[in-house]
């Protein structure tokens, strides 16, 4: 999510891009703060739960207009917020044809009801295949076996970033 967030905000500059990643918010204050620096929106005001922070989030962006894209990762740590994103979120994203939200993690809220059915794309991104790992090897000139790669991929439990290391470009 931080590269399709880093993405975006090159590539399309009238769109105001926020990643919130729901891992590891303990640091709650500063997570929020620069989720709003970035959708250049004010800072809610302190309140019971993340939900009504959110909701004064979108009453900002709805007051606005403007072409905007919220990231929401590890969304199976949203706690309280899961509610707010499938049910308020999600079922109002209809009303806003500026609004734009891609929701990552282990687990999603699943396609229910017609409100958002039609304009929801799921994708289930799966790791990279011992396959792919040599394939990218050669496309960047390592001259290594699919069974080195395999094997690789077997010892580091097909962790991307010393696969990535291993296959990448040279430095």
């Amino acid at each position: 999510t931080e590269q399709f967030f880093n993405n975006a905000r090159r590539r399309v500059k009238v769109c105001r891009c926020a990643r919130f990643d729901f891992k590891g918010t303990d640091q709650i204050g500063q997570t929020l703060a620069t989720f709003v620096q970035d959708l250049g929106v004010p800072l809610p005001p302190d309140a019971p739960s993340l939900s009504d922070r959110f909701r004064h989030i979108l009453h900002s962006l709805v007051q606005r207009r403007q072409p905007s894209l919220l990231i929401f990762d590890t969304y199976e740590d949203a706690g309280d917020a899961e509610r707010w994103i499938r049910e308020s979120l999600l079922n109002s994203l209809h009303e806003h044809d500026w609004l734009r939200v891609v929701i990552a993690g282990q687990e999603v809220p699943p396609c229910h009801g017609k409100l958002w059915d039609d304009d929801t794309k799921v994708l289930t991104v799966s790791p990279p295949a011992p396959t792919h790992w040599h394939t990218y090897a050669q496309t960047n000139g390592r001259i290594m076996s699919l069974s080195f790669v395999e094997e690789a991929h077997k010892h580091t439990n097909g962790k991307a970033s010393i696969l990535a290391q291993l296959c990448g470009p040279l430095t």
